[in-house]
């Protein structure tokens, strides 16, 4: 029992090795735990969130007995998380947030992996529009800047999310990437794409996406681009998923 409780702890199991595998491995656990709390915490107390997230990269980070990830993007994941909570803090500090991203960007880079780009362009763009938005009537010129960085951030995430190749994560990445592009869009007067919010909801309807429909239903003015039909498929795929 002893030799097996070992086991799981160092290495994969022989299934792991398929595509989808969910690591058992002592330290994949426990990172995998931490960010999961961080990030369901985070939701309702986000000084709370971002603690668990920040024992977690520590425990990587720490020189003396360092937890090691099974896969390397977990470290640029966490980064990004945690630029993410500190963006909904009401007083956030720009330094730290540039700070996760760059982290975050490049262990994206260094990856490859479209979707964890994707997603480090899309908190990016949380960071310029969260500057765009402070900054005052005096201050123009930085609104038009940090609005444009915005929309090129935007613009690399859409890229990436629709040139992928089809895998199983695919629907979710372009979910969340044309519910998120078209949230900051509205935010600042800029365009939204009528056929990717149409394409979003279907991926909630098919898939279940409960978070993200009612991310689509509290859009102003969705009706616009959503047909009624569609907005109460939606509606009752929040009820099922809250009964």
């Amino acid at each position: 029992m002893q030799e097996q409780e070992h086991a799981i702890g160092t290495h994969r199991r022989p299934w792991e090795d398929e595509p989808n595998f969910v690591s058992l491995r002592r330290d994949d656990v426990w990172l995998g735990c931490y960010q999961h709390l961080g990030l369901v915490l985070g939701k309702e107390d986000v000084k709370a969130g971002l603690a668990y997230l920040q024992t977690a990269l520590s425990g990587i980070q720490r020189s003396h007995n360092p937890v090691l990830p099974g896969d390397q993007t977990m470290i640029g994941s966490l980064e990004r998380d945690l630029a993410n909570l500190k963006l909904r803090l009401r007083h956030f500090s720009e330094v730290e947030v540039r700070q996760h991203l760059l982290y975050a960007h490049q262990n994206a880079e260094d990856s490859g992996v479209p979707g964890v780009q994707a997603y480090t362009h899309i908190t990016w763009a949380r960071l310029h529009d969260r500057l765009a938005r402070a900054a005052n009537e005096r201050e123009k010129g930085t609104r038009r800047q940090q609005r444009e960085y915005m929309q090129q951030s935007l613009e690399q995430a859409l890229q990436l999310v629709e040139g992928a190749q089809e895998d199983h994560d695919r629907p979710m990445r372009q979910t969340m990437c044309f519910v998120d592009t078209a949230q900051l869009a509205q935010r600042h007067g800029m365009p939204v794409d009528g056929q990717r919010l149409q394409h979003a909801a279907q991926y909630c309807l098919t898939y279940g996406y409960g978070h993200q429909a009612e991310k689509l239903l509290a859009m102003p003015d969705i009706h616009i681009w959503l047909p009624e039909d569609v907005r109460r498929n939606l509606i009752s795929l929040l009820q099922e998923e809250k009964s």
